[in-house]
Formats: structure tokens, C-alpha cells, sequence
């Protein structure tokens, strides 16, 4: 479900020295949502509720960040609840046996223990608390369900659709695939956020895990000067005249769901 172990391009953590440049940068423009994860658990950073605070201090309205709640120790927990995050997103892939066969490596005890306990600790307020659910195959969604809306304090119980990553891994779209959508129409997340890797690499969006297309590198310019610059330009420009002929977007139909369309599942 998930190209991670795919990855060619180098893994780390992104210096919060490049963190602060991001921020700071952006602080001329209304920032209404960061989100601090990126193929990658973000609990897992030293750094992330300094990160969290710098980014609140500089004004953005919502900073969120998506977990699996592996690393949610009580003390990160602690941290996490005294910090001014927003929204906390707990990816849960089924329930028991299921679970640990989809999140391998993972213990559902363990798991479910330190989501309860986060709640447990969490009083009135911020963070919200969503509990994501993928719909795949091998996953009883219905199951899965129920049993995060039988524990309290979980604000909102989602159940994601299963993502191609641009069908660009053959194993993904050998568990579930999705039909083609036509007209083909540009992409809205070229005009609406911008996605940047631990080293500074910007990418057109999260489904570019490899980065395959490198539109600039914050550690060299200006993050809006990036978004404003030729290269995104000249990507927008390509999706306009209907030329989708790269890796990332070529067999994609994931822009239609960020359009808001309903997309099928090839039988």
C-alpha cells in the first residue's frame, strides 16, 4: 500500500535550522496548514515539537501531523499534548492479526495502548484526534470501525481510499487499482501546496516519494521565490496544455479525487 521501501533517494531528518528557514520565509503569506510528515513517522524526529512551537510563534493557523503510533511514548505524548499542535492523525490499518500483517513490524497491543493512553491524557481541546483507516483488501473496514468508535475522545474516524501513488509501483496496483478518468484536467495541488523533502528538495506533490521531479531545493533559494519560480511555473503551464507525459503524472487519476471526484476501482 505504500512505496516507502522502494525509495531510492537518501533518508534523514530535516535540520531545524532549514525547518526555521521554511517558516520564516513563508511568514510574508497567510500559511493556513503545515503538515509535518513526509514518508517518514514524524514522532521519530528529535525535533518535531520544536518544530510544532516555531511554527505556531511564526503564526500558522494549523499544524498537524499523521502518525502510527508506534514511537507515541508517554513522554512524546506528553510533549505532543503540551505543544500547540493542532491535528493528531493515527494510521490503523485493520484491527489484531490483520494489522500486524499490514503494518509489519508493528504490535497492535503496543499500538493500541499508546493511542489509549494519549487519549487517556488528552483533556478538553486541542489537539483533534482523527483515527484514518485504509480501505484495502485484506482490511474489515467495518471491524476496524468499530472498534475505534467504542474508545472515547476520538473526534473523527476516517476511512481513506486506497492509494496508487500515481500507478507507478506494479505491486500496489496488483492489490487494487483505479480506471483512468477522462478528460484528463490539471492538478489542483500544483496551485495549493507545496511538498518538501527532509533535504530541501521540493516536489509536486506527496506521491513523488522517489523525487523524481526536482523543483527546487529551499536550502539554495527562497521557498516562495520556488513556488513562484520557473520550474513550478513551467510545470503548471505543461498541466494546463494537457501534457502529463512525466513519471509522476502520467497514469495518475489521484488528481480527480483532489478535484473532488469520485474515482472506481479496476475489477
Amino acid at each position: 500500500m505504500c512505496p516507502r521501501q522502494r525509495m531510492s533517494r537518501p533518508i534523514g531528518f530535516m535540520e531545524f535550522d532549514l525547518f526555521k528557514k521554511i517558516i520564516d520565509e513563508t511568514a510574508i503569506v497567510p500559511i493556513d496548514n503545515i503538515t509535518l510528515h513526509h514518508f517518514g513517522d514524524p514522532l521519530l524526529h528529535p525535533k518535531v515539537v520544536d518544530m510544532i512551537e516555531y511554527a505556531k510563534n511564526a503564526g500558522v493557523r494549523h499544524v498537524n501531523l499523521s502518525t502510527n503510533a508506534v514511537a507515541l511514548t508517554p513522554d512524546k505524548a506528553e510533549r505532543l499534548l503540551d505543544s500547540r499542535l493542532d491535528l493528531i492523525i493515527f494510521s490503523v490499518d485493520g484491527t489484531k492479526q490483520i494489522y500486524e500483517q499490514v503494518r509489519v513490524g508493528a504490535k497492535w497491543e503496543t499500538v493500541t495502548n499508546n493511542i489509549r493512553n494519549f487519549l487517556e491524557m488528552k483533556s478538553v481541546g486541542k489537539p483533534d484526534v482523527w483515527l484514518q483507516i485504509i480501505d484495502m483488501p485484506s482490511v474489515d473496514v467495518e471491524d476496524a470501525v468499530s472498534f475505534w468508535r467504542s474508545i472515547e475522545n476520538i473526534d473523527e474516524i476516517q476511512v481513506k481510499k486506497f492509494e496508487t501513488w500515481g500507478h507507478q509501483v506494479q505491486g500496489i496496483n496488483d492489490i487494487k487499482s483505479k480506471q483512468q478518468i477522462s478528460p484528463r484536467q490539471a492538478c489542483p495541488i500544483l496551485l495549493t501546496s507545496m511538498v518538501i523533502c527532509w533535504d530541501g528538495v521540493c516536489v509536486p506533490c506527496c506521491r513523488d516519494y522517489d523525487a523524481k521531479i526536482d523543483l527546487g531545493n529551499v536550502k539554495e533559494e527562497n521557498v516562495i521565490a520556488i513556488f513562484n519560480g520557473f520550474k513550478y511555473a513551467n510545470f503548471r503551464r505543461k498541466h494546463e496544455e494537457g501534457n502529463f507525459d512525466n513519471p509522476l503524472c502520467r497514469n495518475c487519476v489521484e488528481w480527480a479525487e483532489a478535484l473532488g471526484m469520485d474515482t472506481n476501482f479496476t475489477s
